[in-house]
C-alpha cells in the first residue's frame, strides 16, 4: 500500500468512525427506544464525593503497567506478547490510531447534534473533556520525559506509558460520564473499543509495551474521572456563572512540546 493511498485510508477512518457509534445510539424507528434510557432531568455534574471507588480500577491498572517495567517476572509478559505480535509476525505498520483516539469524543458531539443531550452543555463537556484530556496527557508526558522504558523498536526511551491510549480512554470515560443512565451500556462500552483498540495498534506498530497501554488506559480513565470530580469546583473558581451573565472559557492548548492553557472572557 502506498505511503498516498495509506494516509488518505486514515483519513477516511477518521470521519467514519464515529458514525459507528452515532448509528448504534441513533437508529431509526422500532431499535432506537433500545439504546435510549429515560431521563427524568438534564443534570449536570454535581462535584459530590464519591469515595475512592471510581479510582480503584484506573490506579490498579497504572499500579500493574508500572510494575512490568519494574518487576522483572511481569515484564517477562510484555516480551512474550510483542513476540506475538510483532517479532512472529513482521508486518507493515498502520497508524489509524492518530485518529481512532478522538472517536469517542467526537461521538459525544455527534450525539448532541443528533439529540441525544449528554450530562453536560457544550461549554461545560468541552471544558471536562479539554481539561481531562490535559492531565492525561500531562502525566503520561511527564513521567515519559524521565526516559523510563525503551520503546520496543528501539527508537527512543519514551515508551511508558502510552499517551495515545492515555488520551483514547480519557475519551472514552468521557463518553461514559456524558452518557451513562442515558444510553445503553453497549453503545458507551462501544467507546471503551475504540480506546482499547488504539491502544492495540501502538503494539501492533511496535512502539510500546503491553504494560505501557495498561498503564496508559488508567491513566486516561483516571484523569477524567478525577476531572469530573472537582469540575464543579473549577466552575465556581473561574467564576462561570450564569446568574452574573459572564463566562470564562478555558481550554488547554499545546506548543513547542508544553501543554498550558487560554482562557476567554466573555462579557
Amino acid at each position: 500500500m502506498s505511503t498516498k493511498n495509506s494516509s488518505s485510508l486514515r483519513h477516511r477512518l477518521f470521519y467514519l468512525l464515529p458514525l459507528i457509534i452515532l448509528h448504534t445510539a441513533y437508529a431509526q424507528d422500532g431499535p432506537q427506544k433500545q439504546f435510549i434510557l429515560p431521563v427524568k432531568k438534564a443534570d449536570t455534574c454535581t462535584g459530590k464525593p464519591s469515595g475512592i471507588g471510581p479510582f480503584i480500577l484506573p490506579a490498579s491498572l497504572f499500579t500493574y503497567g508500572l510494575l512490568t517495567v519494574k518487576v522483572s517476572e511481569l515484564g517477562h509478559q510484555n516480551t512474550e506478547i510483542k513476540k506475538l505480535i510483532w517479532d512472529n509476525n513482521p508486518h507493515r505498520t498502520f497508524e489509524v490510531e492518530d485518529y481512532t483516539l478522538f472517536v469517542p469524543a467526537i461521538a459525544v458531539y455527534g450525539l448532541n447534534i443528533a439529540g441525544l443531550k449528554g450530562r453536560n452543555d457544550l461549554t461545560d463537556r468541552t471544558l471536562i473533556y479539554g481539561l481531562s484530556s490535559a492531565l492525561a496527557g500531562g502525566i503520561s508526558l511527564g513521567i515519559k520525559a524521565t526516559g523510563t522504558e525503551l520503546r520496543p523498536d528501539a527508537s527512543d526511551k519514551a515508551s511508558f506509558p502510552s499517551n495515545h491510549t492515555a488520551l483514547a480512554f480519557a475519551a472514552a470515560e468521557f463518553l461514559h460520564q456524558e452518557y451513562k443512565g442515558r444510553l445503553h451500556w453497549s453503545v458507551i462500552a462501544g467507546g471503551y473499543v475504540f480506546a482499547a483498540g488504539t491502544g492495540f495498534m501502538r503494539m501492533y506498530n511496535n512502539k510500546h509495551w503491553f504494560g505501557d497501554v495498561v498503564a496508559g488506559a488508567g491513566i486516561g480513565m483516571l484523569s477524567t474521572r478525577f476531572v469530573y470530580l472537582v469540575y464543579p469546583g473549577i466552575k465556581r473558581l473561574l467564576g462561570r456563572n450564569r446568574q452574573s451573565g459572564k463566562d470564562i472559557l478555558v481550554l488547554p492548548a499545546y506548543q513547542d512540546g508544553r501543554i498550558g492553557f487560554t482562557g476567554i472572557l466573555r462579557l
